[in-house]
């Protein structure tokens, strides 16, 4: 990220705060938004032109031959139909032997229509709810995959 589209990171998070997000620091310009009672972690990158929303979950597939790339790509199409403002995307190419199913990141980036940094509290509340309904669609969609959000359960951020 250039110079000109730094903005004042401790300031959106606070507005994070302010809407009833806990907050903690992360790598590469990102930081961890998790909002009571839907622990599901997400990634928030904020500059003056749009705050980007990342949340990966498991896709976990019951049956053998739910282990095809074909099924992925069709769990990916009925996904992003379930969903109203997230895109969802998986780039493995196999299932995680760990944890026995596809990793799929669902990522959004909400615009306000100009070039600023000083995000209002209602518009950040208003975007974690509409994210978070999203998730939760994805969660309870009925799709033939266990969906599982990447849940955290950290200590606040002071």
């Amino acid at each position: 990220m250039s110079e000109d589209d730094q903005i004042d990171n401790e300031g959106i998070k606070q507005r994070f705060r302010d809407a009833g997000c806990r907050v903690t620091d992360f790598d590469d310009g990102y930081f961890e938004v998790i909002r009571q009672p839907f622990p599901a972690a997400s990634l928030v990158r904020a500059n003056p032109y749009f705050v980007e929303f990342n949340t990966l979950v498991w896709a976990r597939p019951s049956g053998f031959f739910a282990r095809t790339r074909s099924r992925r790509d069709s769990l990916l199409n009925q996904m992003n139909q379930v969903t109203k403002v997230a895109k969802v995307t998986c780039d493995q190419s196999s299932i995680d032997s760990d944890e026995g199913g596809w990793r799929v990141q669902a990522m959004a980036r909400f615009v306000t229509g100009r070039i600023e940094s000083d995000y209002e509290t209602e518009a950040i509340d208003h975007w974690v709810n509409l994210w978070l309904q999203d998730i939760a669609n994805l969660i309870l969609e009925d799709t033939g995959f266990e969906i599982v959000a990447i849940l955290k359960d950290q200590p606040e951020e002071k």
